[in-house]
């Protein structure tokens, strides 16, 4: 995958995103150059306007047939009650814009949306579907629901599902959804509608890749599991006060699995006491006096909102001594809140490597955000690649583990 800027097929605005061609690049797409791809090629802006006149005469904000349409989403936030407010709070437009995208798209809850899907596809979706918001655009400033189903036929040609199909959640949002929307942020609470006439997201249904662990046997990495190796991720502390590392289920195993754990030319055997496949995270002790140099220093896990693209995030790469830029493309339907017993992941640009799993993923305000799990397959070709992490928060609050400051 390029490290350069994979902004520069995205547009500002969405009057011209279809006056732009998309240029395919050599390599894979990455998530959100697919889903860009995916909205320019499959736009339904007659939708949108739709909508617009449902929303105009709701609000009654003037006569519906005297409705212009508005294509800048800059526009649109400005005109709204708590866009000026949300535009001062964020610092800038792309963060503003991007926030209120990631909000919109919390309306559209799965339990509501499954059936609108089913219909137009004329499909079940698989129980096993995955939704993700997906950010894209000039700085991640959209946010668009990509609803990844394993059991579509093969061939299978992604589909953007018209707008006046799901308006509905955005005219009349159902209480689960408000609901979440208040616990998330609450400058929108009294007004969601327009949450749908600034972000105008879209919903695209594809065939889910197939995924492998990031790990694979190599005798000089970091945590040994018999012939499997993977990272440690972070340091904490459990409900006993034991001072620990978190290392990855699928690179380790169960509750007694003996692990040996190597920094530099030391080497500490340890085993698992706490063990969650869901979110493929465990608990490793390690001597009270042990802090690792290669270990990254944290402020904390990120937990009151979702991560974004235009934030910068890293993470230590095995084998390097530097930190890898990587940056967030997508995050499941569910972030941020933790859920129980469900795993949550974010997803980034395909750079993680096998032997990553488990390793820490920080951003720019030094606060844990994930931990490695899987990626598309290098061998298999697929529409598109990204990495999964597990959300930090969810991993650690499952296990309940707490960060050692200034670690």
């Amino acid at each position: 995958m390029n490290d350069d800027d994979d902004d520069d097929d995205d547009d500002d605005d969405d009057d011209d995103d279809d006056k732009i061609p998309f240029e395919e690049t050599a390599s894979p797409l990455s998530l959100d150059q697919f889903v860009n791809k995916q909205v320019r090629e499959q736009s339904n802006k007659i939708g949108w306007v739709r909508y617009d006149r449902q929303l105009t005469s709701r609000l009654q904000l003037k006569e519906a047939k005297d409705l212009v349409p508005v294509y800048d989403p800059l526009e649109r936030l400005l005109d709204t009650r708590n866009g000026p407010l949300l535009l001062e709070r964020a610092g800038g437009e792309r963060a503003a814009l991007s926030n209120v995208s990631f909000l919109a798209a919390q309306l559209l809850a799965p339990d509501h949306l499954t059936q609108v899907i089913s219909s137009d596809i004329r499909r079940i979706l698989s129980p096993n579907t995955r939704w993700l918001v997906v950010f894209h655009g000039k700085q991640g400033a959209k946010c668009s629901l990509l609803v990844l189903d394993a059991d579509l036929p093969s061939g299978w040609k992604a589909r953007v599902i018209p707008p006046d199909s799901y308006s509905s959640l955005f005219l009349d949002p159902p209480l689960e959804s408000l609901a979440r929307l208040r616990e998330i942020d609450n400058d929108f609470e009294h007004n969601p509608q327009e949450l749908g006439w600034v972000a105008r997201p879209s919903v695209i249904v594809a065939q889910a890749p197939k995924m492998i662990p990031t790990c694979v046997p190599s005798p000089s990495w970091q945590v040994i599991r018999q012939a499997e190796c993977s990272s440690a991720g972070a340091l904490v502390r459990d409900v006993s006060g034991r001072l620990g590392i978190t290392v990855c289920y699928h690179g380790t195993g169960d509750v007694g699995t003996e692990v040996s754990i190597r920094d530099g030319n030391e080497t500490i055997h340890s085993e698992v006491t706490l063990a969650n496949p869901v979110v493929d995270t465990c608990f490793v002790p390690v001597p009270e006096n042990w802090r690792p140099a290669s270990m990254t220093a944290l402020s904390g896990f990120l937990a009151n909102r979702a991560p974004g693209k235009a934030e910068t995030h890293n993470f230590l790469r095995f084998g390097a001594k530097a930190q890898t830029v990587t940056k967030i493309i997508a995050v499941d339907y569910g972030i941020p809140m933790p859920l129980k017993g469900r795993q949550l992941c974010v997803q980034t640009r395909a750079d993680t490597n096998y032997g990553d799993s488990g390793s820490a993923l920080v951003n720019g305000d030094d606060r844990l955000v994930g931990f490695a799990f899987q990626r598309t397959p290098y061998d298999v070709e697929q529409p598109f690649e990204f990495s999964d992490w597990i959300w930090a928060y969810s991993a650690l609050s499952e296990l309940n583990l707490t960060l050692v400051e200034g670690a």
